[in-house]
């Protein structure tokens, strides 16, 4: 085309050119093959690569291709240009510079193959009806820009805080270094007439301080920056070179939804949940197909109610299905977040690992192309939080809360990132620590459903005299008290604060609109932390005989006792009980290898029938209980291999297995293994086995040098059994006296 309008018609009006034109000694079929995959109509192009790649095989593809009638292109604006362009060159449906054309115009010097960096400033905007557009143009043009040719751009919430001058090239040229940007555009906006918008605007070049500008008028602002946005790929293909780009850069060609979002993503960045939705919600109504406004709805649904809620679900799912054609950052995280949709209802020990192994891949690729954006450091976050389970991650609890702080650093007003750092911090740095990321958290007034919760938390972890504490929780609503309970779990506090969260939850009168619900919770919960604090005999009072891993894993540590436990056990065997494999450990302890050979012949027959995932996890079970029964015959060298060859894929849960391959490796002398698996994420709610670890990965730390492991993991036993059962309370002494032995302090975490 003769001019940038042109291409942008033509685009949508004619059919691409034969390759022909450029190249005459290109093959037939190739030609027809790339014809077809530029077809404007999408269902008449190749529906996969691999019918794209075997047609550039077998030259067959003249042949298959169907044949389509004459028609013409009838596209919305495309019958009265004039009247309906701003619709068709909104930035709904941009196509900027498509299939090299600038490059090829202004072919300049050779371009470096690294990623080039630009940062949006906030637009001025001079009249108040343009308001919206002030943070708007940042949204708009960091899309338009990210992902075209070595493009990439600064996230609008970084760009977008801390800006405080006018929009020129001089405050421009400072956001750019302090967001390590080549680039940083700037503009304003001015309603000149009644159907005119003007948009002046251009770049500064950090690295030179080279300043371009340029001035567009058209009649919608989403026009002007279409036009802005193509001129400026035209002066930066001068020395970059751009190729080919998509032809949309927010997946909707509503100006309707595009405003309703542009909206919403204001008050997503104050942390407004609220009002962000309701506006999430109309862009969807405008554009249903609107996949960057369905993940933005997705994702403050699930922070006001929950991430698995079926809703927000839902609208993750649906996301991902309209996923296309979109910027790289966006396409990612709604990648992310559908896939971890679809692994959210998954409750057994073995998860869908190809999806899982997806989820990672995306979120480590978005994190290597954003290293600076703090939504993609949350993705990575939530993605080891939930899904990090199995060693072939290599996810430990620091990794997680690295992750979130990566988050929190670059944007500490993103209130999201906070809660499980909050978690972690406590259970794995102490009071203090998981203090500060509270207090941090409670300073932006947040409206996520964890408010409450950690607004409880703050108060009950100061050390405060216990009636004051009391009195704050005999206020709380059961649901908060439950959302600060998750947090504080695994805090192993000498005051046991986690238990008086569910104590007071306990309280709560029958008439409570949540009492059922409660109960429920309760009959879980409280047995769990009270064995995880030591007071087994309390935890089986509440549990019984009732087959689950918590009643081996209390006999395991002297909890129940010993008759009792074989004669519990032998009976899940008898009866043909799926949990009878949860006592390969108690038998194994035992010595008992008739149940063992048992349960041997038992997972052979199993790993035989029914599905691939049931016959797996049977194959599991019946390579550990041959691993207990070598270890019950004492051939330990045979243990060992066996022990160490199972694979944790197949039963996250399974940590218990995992602790015994840790003891039998340090009596081999092989520690640097032993605290691999040691440090690795343990897959429960709560459990005993968890101190129990601590107490392990304490005594191979210390084996290795590793003084701060070593104290941390000793201390962690001290404060969580120290008002134990009599039985367990070996390992606190064993714990104190590490404690003194290595120079610290005998204190909890």
């Amino acid at each position: 085309g003769a001019t940038d309008q042109a291409v942008l018609v033509a685009h949508l009006t004619k059919e691409a050119p034969s390759v022909t034109e450029i190249r005459a000694d290109v093959p037939p079929a190739i030609v027809e093959s790339i014809r077809k995959a530029m077809e404007k109509d999408p269902a008449m192009r190749f529906q996969t690569a691999v019918e794209f790649r075997d047609a550039l095989d077998s030259g067959s593809v003249v042949a298959n291709i169907p044949q389509k009638p004459p028609t013409t292109i009838d596209l919305p604006g495309i019958r009265s240009f004039a009247r309906n362009r701003s619709l068709m060159i909104s930035t709904a449906v941009i196509v900027v510079a498509a299939l090299g054309f600038l490059y090829w115009k202004n072919r300049g010097p050779s371009a470096s193959a690294e990623r080039v960096t630009i940062a949006v400033a906030p637009f001025d905007a001079l009249s108040s009806d343009l308001a919206l557009w002030r943070e708007g143009m940042v949204d708009v043009l960091a899309r338009n820009l990210d992902g075209v040719g070595p493009f990439v751009t600064v996230s609008p919430t970084i760009s977008i805080k801390g800006f405080a001058g006018p929009s020129n090239a001089n405050s421009a040229k400072q956001l750019a270094q302090r967001t390590n940007a080549q680039y940083a555009v700037f503009g304003r906006l001015v309603g000149s007439s009644l159907d005119t918008i003007r948009l002046h605007g251009g770049y500064v070049n950090a690295t030179d301080g080279k300043v371009w500008e340029t001035d567009v008028r058209d009649s919608t602002v989403e026009a002007a920056a279409a036009k802005f946005t193509i001129a400026l790929l035209g002066e930066l293909g001068k020395t970059h070179r751009i190729g080919a780009v998509r032809q949309s850069s927010f997946g909707s060609q509503s100006i309707d939804a595009l405003r309703a979002f542009l909206q919403g993503e204001q008050y997503f960045r104050r942390t407004s949940w609220d009002s962000a939705a309701v506006s999430y919600a109309r862009a969807v109504r405008f554009d249903t197909s609107f996949a960057i406004a369905l993940r933005r709805e997705a994702q403050v649904v699930g922070w006001q109610k929950n991430g698995k809620d079926s809703v927000a679900r839902t609208l993750w799912l649906s996301a991902g299905t309209k996923n296309h054609g979109l910027p790289p950052r966006d396409s990612l995280l709604i990648s992310a977040g559908s896939i971890s949709a679809a692994l959210a209802p998954v409750l057994l020990d073995s998860m869908d690992w190809h999806k899982v192994t997806r989820l990672f891949e995306t979120v480590n690729t978005a994190a290597s192309r954003y290293p600076n954006d703090p939504e993609v450091w949350y993705a990575v976050g939530e993605a080891r939080f939930h899904y990090g389970w199995a060693s072939i991650l290599k996810v430990t609890e620091r990794s997680v809360l690295d992750a979130f702080n990566r988050s929190i650093a670059l944007d500490s007003a993103f209130a999201p990132a906070y809660p499980h750092a909050v978690e972690l911090a406590f259970s794995l740095d102490g009071a203090a620590a998981g203090r500060r990321y509270a207090d941090a958290y409670l300073r932006g007034n947040p409206t996520d459903k964890e408010a409450e919760g950690i607004a409880i938390v703050d108060r009950v972890a100061r050390g405060n005299a216990s009636a004051e504490s009391d009195s704050v929780l005999d206020q709380a609503s059961a649901s908060a008290l439950v959302a600060a309970y998750f947090i504080l779990r695994h805090w192993p506090d000498t005051a046991q604060t986690a238990l008086k969260l569910l104590q007071s939850v306990n309280r709560q009168p029958r008439s409570s609109p949540t009492f059922v619900a409660d109960s429920t919770r309760l009959w879980n919960f409280m047995p769990l932390q009270l064995a995880y604090y030591g007071r087994m005999a309390e935890a089986y009072l509440i549990i019984g005989d009732r087959p689950s891993r918590m009643f081996v894993e209390m006999a395991l540590l002297g909890g129940i006792p010993a008759d009792t436990a074989t004669r519990v056990t032998g009976d899940w065997v008898d009866k043909n009980l799926r949990q009878a494999f949860f006592a390969l450990p108690w038998f194994s302890s035992q010595k008992d290898s008739v149940h063992i050979k048992r349960l041997v012949t038992r997972a052979d027959s199993e790993a035989a029938i029914g599905g691939a995932l049931a016959r797996r996890s049977a194959r599991y079970r019946a390579s550990s209980a041959r691993a207990y029964l070598s270890l019950v015959r004492t051939d330990t060298a045979t243990a060992i291999k066996e022990f160490t060859a199972l694979n944790d894929t197949l039963c996250i849960a399974c940590y218990v297995d995992r602790l015994e391959t840790a003891k039998l490796l340090v009596t081999r002398g092989r520690f640097a293994e032993a605290e691999k698996l040691l440090t690795g994420r343990v897959y429960s709610l709560i459990t005993p086995v968890e101190i129990r670890i601590a107490f392990e990965r304490a005594q191979v730390a210390e084996r290795l040098g590793h003084r701060d492991e070593a104290l941390r993991s000793y201390r962690q036993v001290v404060a969580a059994w120290a008002t134990g059962d009599r039985e367990i309370q070996h390992y606190v002494i064993d714990a104190r006296r590490a404690i003194a032995r290595i120079g610290g302090q005998p204190r909890g975490p």
